[in-house]
């Protein structure tokens, strides 16, 4: 489920329309911002982001109108930094470099893309982009499916870009209750970020003034953002940064429980587990607030017993992941692509296929695998997640979830991890991936295949059932 967009940079052009945001940073907690406004816009409005403190403010002697709304903050940090501004009617970006980019060549289907181009020597990586013919490219929200972490769609530079002073931004939005959000910083991380003005229906021009930068990234908010042109202005100058990424296991905001696994002979209809799908946390000890309970099938049985088909189909990422981990078997509505006729007959649209990996490269890199037996490879089995609603053999999506039957290795940094089977979910066909905690919850998504997070695999506190 990826296509390419590519991206081309043309001669740059004379943007018109230009709302400009200074943003200064700064250590407070605290963001706001300025805005002074070049157009000959007939209105006034007051946008308020309740999550940052960030006020974007812009006026015109001729207003005749005047509206507001407010926000909540896309910021996709665990913590993040935000910033304050100070306000100036011009930015002098006469000296500056520019990079123009307002074309798209685009072919393709897709719902979703996740690619990187090339334009001028400088990387720029898009995420959950749409297929679209109008402008750059289109982004998309945050998928909301599962109860399982999403990131937002994603525009971004790969490699730094020195010196970024300003970025004009020509772009539309949808009626939404979250403003995307311009992240920036000298490392990438963008450890800072400043909310973006929703511009519905018409397409609007907003040029952001910021502190000086190697990287940034453009993230929607709850609906589509379609940009439709950018400029980024650079100095050029050198500034050294921090390549690496962040560990969100140093937070203790997560805590991750070795998995529940059946011991003994398993039997049909007969052999189950329980398991923690909802926990509180104290220290290092915690409760339970709720059980799951999961009870073996095979395929016989339900064509057998035709009664317990429900209850045999495991089509939740959380629930393929408890069941493979306990059972040490696939659920019995998943099979490999080669033997599928049965159980696509007994299962019908809620039939998944099943693939077997014992490879050391690709997205095995980004975690830390044990050996397989006595083999210095891993093994690994993606079990097929339907998240948009029109799955088929032939047609797969991007929804996976992973999981490494030897676990992750404790020599690899896996602290007090067990030897039981570990699990990751991607929605992004393995762009990032999230680790299932064994609790019902998800880690924060890291990178993969892919740089789109601030984060890497971290091991976070992990205790025993």
């Amino acid at each position: 489920m990826k296509k390419k967009l590519f991206l081309l940079a043309i001669p740059a052009i004379l943007l018109t329309s230009c709302k400009i945001i200074y943003v200064n940073s700064s250590s407070s907690s605290s963001s706001s911002l300025s805005t002074a406004i070049t157009s000959s816009s007939s209105t006034s409005s007051t946008i308020s982001n309740s999550s940052t403190n960030t006020n974007i403010s812009s006026s015109n002697t001729s207003s005749s109108t005047s509206s507001s709304f407010s926000s909540t903050s896309s910021s996709n940090n665990i913590s993040t930094s935000t910033s304050s501004s100070s306000f100036s009617s011009s930015f002098d970006d006469s000296s500056l470099n520019k990079l123009v980019i307002n074309t798209t060549i685009s072919y393709g289907g897709y719902s979703d893309n996740y690619d990187r181009t090339a334009i001028n020597g400088f990387l720029f990586y898009y995420y959950r982009a749409a297929y679209y013919t109008d402008g750059i490219l289109t982004i998309k929200p945050a998928l909301n499916i599962y109860n399982t972490p999403s990131l937002p769609g994603l525009l971004y530079n790969g490699n730094k870009i020195s010196g970024i002073r300003k970025i004009d931004i020509t772009y539309r939005t949808l009626e939404g209750t979250k403003n995307p959000t311009l992240r920036y910083g000298i490392d990438n991380t963008t450890s800072k970020s400043t909310s973006m003005p929703i511009s519905a229906t018409n397409y609007s021009t907003f040029s952001f003034v910021i502190p000086e930068s190697n990287f940034f990234k453009i993230e929607t908010g709850d609906v589509d953002l379609t940009i439709k042109e950018m400029t980024i202005y650079y100095t050029g100058n050198e500034i050294s940064y921090n390549t690496n990424y962040l560990d969100y296991g140093t937070s203790n905001q997560f805590t991750r429980l070795n998995p529940v696994t059946f011991d003994g002979k398993l039997v049909p209809g007969e052999s189950y587990v329980t398991v923690p799908i909802d926990i509180e946390t104290d220290g290092d000890s915690y409760v339970v607030k709720s059980y799951k309970k999961y009870t073996y099938y095979d395929l016989n049985y339900v064509i057998d017993h035709p009664e317990v088909k429900d209850d045999a189909m495991q089509i939740d990422p959380m629930d393929v992941a408890n069941y493979f981990i306990a059972f040490n078997e696939a659920p019995a509505n998943y099979a490999k692509s080669n033997n599928s006729s049965e159980p696509a007959k007994v299962f019908g649209s809620n039939f998944r296929c099943i693939s077997t990996y014992k490879r050391t490269n690709g997205y095995a890199t980004s975690v830390p695998w044990a050996n397989y037996l006595s083999n210095n490879y891993p093994l690994y089995h993606e079990f097929d997640i339907d998240i948009d609603g029109h799955y088929s053999k032939n047609s797969r999506g991007s929804g996976r979830v992973v999981i490494f039957e030897a676990g992750f290795s404790k020599s690899k940094g896996a602290t007090n991890y067990s030897n039981a089977p570990v699990a990751l979910y991607t929605d992004d066909h393995y762009a990032t991936f999230a680790e299932y905690l064994n609790n019902g919850t998800f880690s924060p998504h890291f990178n993969s295949e892919m740089d789109a997070t601030d984060y890497q695999w971290s091991c976070v506190k992990t205790l025993n059932v």
